[in-house]
């Protein structure tokens, strides 16, 4: 089986989930309206759909912890290192303002932007770059 395109494709599917999270919350800050139901209901999905990004960051990151290795003469390993370090600090950060730090509810947009920022970024300098080059150049990324 090849482990590292299973971690591709979750990334790309956890970056759509991402997504659908931004759209719920501009839904639920009545910026937009896409979705049907009311504002519990997405509420709701908000929040499972968070878990089970969460489950799956951090699977991601367990795996590129444990098995891979940062090259110091890549820029794009670098820089998806970085990225995916901020990734687990604004998640762990979010939890913590949601669950316990309720003073910092009204900044909860910035903090929601900067997590949808650095998914983003995480995402492409791994599984974007993944696919990019299959897709161009036919040839899969092994370690």
């Amino acid at each position: 089986m090849d482990i590292i395109l299973v971690k591709a494709s979750l990334a790309a599917f956890a970056l759509m989930l991402a997504v659908v999270q931004v759209l719920l919350m501009l839904q639920l800050y009545g910026k937009i309206r896409i979705f049907p139901g009311p504002p519990d209901t997405l509420a709701w999905w908000h929040r499972r759909e968070g878990d089970l990004l969460l489950v799956i960051f951090v699977a991601i990151a367990y795996h590129c912890v444990t098995r891979a290795y940062v090259d110091p003469g890549s820029s794009r390993v670098v820089s998806h290192a970085v990225f995916g370090s901020l990734l687990l600090a604004v998640i762990l950060f979010k939890l913590l303002v949601v669950r316990w730090l309720s003073g910092l509810m009204p900044h909860i947009a910035w903090i929601g932007s900067a997590l949808f920022i650095v998914a983003t970024g995480t995402v492409l300098t791994s599984a974007g770059y993944y696919f990019y080059l299959w897709w161009t150049t036919g040839i899969r990324i092994i370690y």
